[in-house]
């Protein structure tokens, strides 16, 4: 059989193939201490949410300055009796978590799909999309998500810019690198041919070199700007509409969504 032929069997029988069921990111461990206090969950919920936010998707390395929490999905405000249960717990950005606070949409909201994003079983191709560096949602799931912890921030649309130059470099120098090595070296005469396998060498080594910096710089340049306060009056202008919509949506929905907090008795 040709290589040709074998290349047309492939194509055959994968186009006759059931394909995968979509599973969602994060897949929760099963060896856990029992019984724990949320708080010594931390390392397991780093591991199962591949160190980054459940939210926003922000990773550890990306964000450096801004530290990680523990969320409740559902709050301990309303929830208490979920305060310790692992599968109510999520990995979050602080930047996420205070957005979301003890925000809690009541059972007709959810009915709606008005509800947060859930890493753990939702997968986030169905409920948001890009457009351009911004988040689209293309659900309710994904709409409220994007509303309520602010998904198109200042800090994250520059992180999603920076992640697609970092895509865009690497395809440009991987383009490269591929061409380089699959020049046809065997049409060359033996002397020219131990100098084009030297010259080839040394680009490659190079262009190595130019992406890992190339890869750092823009890393590094992503952690200066998650440094960066959402002081500028089109924030606060964002930001005012964003919680103007929420207040709405409060009202729509009278005895709702964020949890009570507990009055301490005066003595």
């Amino acid at each position: 059989m040709t290589d040709e032929e074998k290349d047309m069997a492939t194509a055959s029988s994968d186009a006759g193939a059931v394909p995968r069921k979509a599973t969602p990111a994060v897949v929760r461990t099963k060896e856990l201490p029992v019984g724990s206090p949320y708080q010594e969950y931390r390392q397991y919920l780093r591991r199962d949410f591949w160190y980054a936010c459940a939210y926003c998707t922000m990773t550890e390395s990306e964000a450096e300055a801004i530290r990680f929490t523990i969320d409740h999905y559902e709050p301990q405000s309303v929830k208490p009796e979920l305060k310790d249960v692992y599968e109510n717990l999520m990995y979050a950005c602080d930047e996420c978590n205070k957005r979301k606070g003890s925000l809690c949409p009541s059972e007709e909201m959810r009915r709606e799909g008005k509800r947060f994003f859930r890493a753990d079983q939702d997968l986030r191709g169905e409920h948001f999309e890009l457009e351009g560096s911004k988040v689209k949602g293309k659900t309710n799931v994904g709409n409220y998500t994007t509303l309520a912890v602010d998904l198109n921030r200042r800090a994250l649309v520059r992180l999603r810019e920076l992640r697609q130059r970092l895509i865009d470099d690497d395809g440009y120098v991987s383009e490269g690198m591929r061409a380089l090595a699959s020049f046809a070296i065997d049409r060359l005469s033996p002397m020219a041919r131990t100098n084009a396998l030297a010259a080839i060498r040394k680009a490659l080594e190079q262009a190595g070199k130019v992406y890992n910096d190339m890869d750092e710089a823009l890393l590094e340049l992503s952690k200066s700007e998650m440094l960066m306060d959402e002081k500028t009056d089109e924030d606060r202008r964002a930001n005012k509409e964003r919680l103007a919509q929420l207040r709405q949506m409060d009202g729509l929905y009278p005895r709702a969504w964020r949890g009570r907090k507990t009055r301490k008795k005066r003595h």
